[in-house]
């Protein structure tokens, strides 16, 4: 995990956000309506930009054992498609510290997507945040050295990452 990368990565998703809520809103907009939604943005950039650090950097950056990277999948997998945190129980593993500091961050940033999204089609929000991790999960168990992968098990969860992630955000 590589702080400056986070870094520029939580940045790029505030703004994606940020931008995005700015092509939704018109000219007649109020200021203070214009404010309270930018700001709003800017909330739910963090909190959706903290998975990328805190789940894809995590998992990819060799500091958890394999049965850990197990339990935090099935936990993110779990608390995704039940669209609620679920617990982290029983950890095992060297890394329990470091896991409950993200379990809780992302908890928070979790309960924050949810209630803003409270008022759009969560539901909808939640699938495609699956299939984002979903996709993240193929793409992460290949071989690079395996010579013999189909284009579909090439490009199609590059393909589902790209598409899943900008529909996300205009979610």
């Amino acid at each position: 995990m590589d702080k400056e990368n986070a870094q520029r990565k939580l940045l790029k998703i505030i703004a994606g956000v940020l931008l995005q809520e700015l092509d939704q809103l018109d000219e007649q907009s109020s200021a203070d309506l214009r404010r309270n939604r930018l700001d709003q943005a800017v909330r739910l950039g963090y909190s959706y930009g903290l998975t990328y650090p805190f789940i894809d950097d995590l998992l990819d950056a060799n500091i958890l054992s394999k049965k850990e990277e197990e339990q935090f999948s099935s936990w993110i997998r779990t608390t995704l498609a039940k669209e609620k945190v679920a617990e982290l129980k029983n950890w095992e593993g060297e890394n329990g510290d470091l896991v409950r500091f993200v379990y809780k961050e992302l908890k928070e940033a979790f309960e924050y997507i949810r209630m803003i999204q409270a008022n759009l089609d969560e539901h909808h929000f939640f699938e495609l945040s699956y299939l984002f991790f979903h996709a993240q999960e193929l793409d992460r168990d290949k071989d690079i050295d395996h010579p013999n992968y189909t284009n579909d098990e090439l490009y199609l969860p590059i393909i589902l990452k790209s598409a899943s992630s900008r529909m996300i955000v205009r979610s």
